[in-house]
């Protein structure tokens, strides 16, 4: 049966129940369907097919980069090797459509350049944790992020290659950042939201080593600033001389929806993967680990090779917690469009189509990333 075809019936271990908002914010919100009510990717009205994936693919592989980003990708894949050139290729292609209106057509390169080359600091961080358990090196260049910090870019005792990629990533970013117009009034929230980002890398280390923490609870207050919307949305303002500041408030708002549309989307179609790599922080497992259906003995089994992530993944399938995570991705998306018409210097709208047009590339990439 194929991924899409599968249906959900545990929505509410699945669903992360909304906090409490502002009064006037619950006027706003209608009924939804019930949280028990399941939906497939097919039900989302996203046009998406074949075609559709095959002309995403060939259009993010023919998208040429410029010359910064260029030149750090291939120092990337020379020092380092861990990622291939196309990732890089998707995500500037997919920033080119995601991205705040009020970002001026003279800026709008720059800004998705920046944002690409910030998912390079990113994956630079999430391999040293997570494949090489490196605490010292991550540690070391996450103090770019970190206060009154500054990373030693020469120590020797540490992963000099991840160091060496690091400088020329993080001291790029912070070049382009400096030439934004509006760049001194958005700094302090920018290295605020790339240290959530940090702390969402560390949060899934941790709770990899201690099953505690692997709960739905805790996953969703960290794991979905991994996906540093945030500090995406910081980028676009800095570059918008236009944004009216009394937008950011309900901006900041709907950007955790979208952040969490993003987390869902990446979790959807990498779960499976991941499984088989014996890391088990995506929000499907733990869903999975906290209704039963994985306990620690099954854990064994696969670490031992005594079953394999394969019927791990049927017996999830079986119980359609995927979906639910899809119903969730849904209503997060209807919550955020209630909220278009309160903001004068953007369109609210057209960077949810943005969001749209990601779990289409979510689903054209599955296996490419």
């Amino acid at each position: 049966m194929s991924k899409e075809a599968r249906h959900a019936n545990d929505t509410e271990a699945a669903v992360e129940t909304p906090t409490e908002g502002r009064a006037d914010q619950a006027l706003r919100v209608p009924m939804m369907r019930p949280l028990s009510d399941p939906t497939s990717i097919e039900n989302l009205s996203l046009e998406y097919n074949e075609e559709i994936r095959d002309r995403i693919m060939t259009e993010a592989r023919a998208t040429e980069l410029p010359e910064d980003l260029a030149f750090l990708v291939e120092y990337y894949d020379d020092v380092i090797g861990d990622r291939t050139e196309f990732l890089t290729r998707w995500l500037f292609y997919l920033f080119e459509e995601l991205e705040l209106s009020c970002v001026p057509a003279e800026h709008a390169e720059t800004a998705c350049e920046i944002k690409t080359i910030m998912t390079m600091y990113d994956t630079l961080l999430d391999d040293l944790s997570e494949k090489h358990d490196d605490l010292e090196t991550f540690w070391e260049i996450a103090k770019a992020v970190l206060p009154r910090s500054e990373p030693d870019w020469d120590r020797d005792d540490l992963n000099q290659e991840y160091l060496d990629v690091g400088e020329k990533v993080w001291k790029t970013i912070d070049r382009k950042l400096k030439q934004a117009p509006r760049y001194e009034e958005f700094e302090e929230q920018f290295h605020f939201d790339m240290r959530q980002a940090v702390n969402a890398m560390d949060y899934s280390r941790v709770a990899l080593r201690n099953p505690g923490l692997s709960n739905l609870t805790e996953a969703w207050h960290h794991s979905p600033h991994n996906m540093m919307m945030y500090g995406f949305v910081d980028v676009d303002v800095m570059f918008s001389p236009e944004f009216d500041r009394r937008d950011l408030r309900p901006l900041r708002e709907v950007v955790d929806e979208l952040q969490h549309m993003w987390r869902i989307g990446n979790w959807v179609i990498t779960w499976e993967r991941e499984l088989e790599e014996h890391d088990y922080t995506a929000g499907i497992v733990i869903a999975a680990r906290q209704r039963g259906l994985i306990d620690e003995e099954i854990i064994d089994e696969l670490e031992a090779g005594e079953t394999t992530a394969a019927e791990i993944a049927d017996r999830i399938d079986e119980t359609q917690i995927e979906e639910s995570f899809v119903a969730d991705w849904d209503r997060r998306r209807q919550r955020a469009r209630l909220r278009a018409d309160e903001f004068d210097s953007i369109d609210l709208d057209a960077y949810v189509d943005g969001m749209e047009f990601l779990m289409q590339n979510h689903l054209a990439t599955r296996g490419h990333r």
